[in-house]
């Protein structure tokens, strides 16, 4: 499979508005694109993304950890 990065990106979405901790939104796919279903009905496919979503939240757990020592 290869899946590509939107990148960052920053807004005031509302789910995440007065949360009092770091906070994401993660948009893995649209379920009305045809191409976006076929892949997220895919176990292999959720898996890497997933994976990438613990690589993300290690990454900047990491990052807190060396700012704060």
């Amino acid at each position: 499979f290869t899946a590509r990065s939107n990148g960052v990106r920053s807004a005031p979405f509302y789910v995440l508005m007065g949360a009092k901790m770091p906070s994401i939104l993660v948009e893995l796919g649209y379920l009305s694109n045809k191409g976006d279903a076929g892949y997220l009905k895919n176990d292999r496919y959720l898996e890497r993304l997933a994976d990438g979503i613990v690589e993300g939240i290690v990454s900047y757990k990491k990052r807190l950890e060396r700012s704060v020592s």
